[in-house]
């Protein structure tokens, strides 16, 4: 197993009036677990499709 798991969106299965996500995990090097971490996507994008691709955009930024 690795020190990180990759990111993934949470889109709420597509509902606008609920917050979209991105999360990932590391390793947190104290305790040995893994830490998750939430980034909220801005709720300005009013349609699925520009919040999937600021979700994909910030995906592939934290997977790089």
């Amino acid at each position: 197993m690795g020190h990180f798991k990759l990111a993934k969106l949470f889109d709420a299965d597509g509902d606008l009036s609920k917050r979209w996500f991105v999360y990932y995990s590391y390793v947190d090097p104290i305790t040995a677990k893994f830490k998750r971490f939430r980034e909220m996507l801005p709720t300005k994008a009013k349609t699925r499709v520009e919040r999937y691709a600021a979700g994909k955009m910030r995906v592939d930024e934290i997977n790089i």
